[in-house]
């Protein structure tokens, strides 16, 4: 029997919450396309909802775009292209002994 790794499951429970959030999206671009969300939703708060969907789909895309380190700990990779950040001097003298 062959035994899966962490990573391989947790990439699986990733993708389906990824596909939820678009299952999700799609539903919302539906009831846009037929005129039914005016029966459940004011025009903000469908749009909020559909604004909301799609972050949500963006970010299990970005999750599932990601790998795991080999202590399972997730890579952070969104300091990658960022400039160095100025600390203000206050920040940099060590601590009081």
């Amino acid at each position: 029997m062959t035994h899966r790794t962490d990573v391989a499951r947790g990439q699986e429970i990733v993708a389906r919450w990824c596909n939820l959030a678009e299952q999700r999206l799609e539903h919302l671009t539906e009831l846009f396309d037929t005129g039914r969300w005016r029966r459940y939703h004011s025009e903000q708060a469908f749009l909020d909802n559909i604004r909301e969907a799609r972050a949500a789909v963006d970010i299990w895309r970005e999750l599932l775009s990601r790998e795991a380190s080999l202590d399972n700990s997730p890579i952070d990779l969104s300091w990658l292209g960022r400039g160095r950040s100025k600390l203000p001097p206050a920040a940099i003298s060590p601590p009081p002994a």
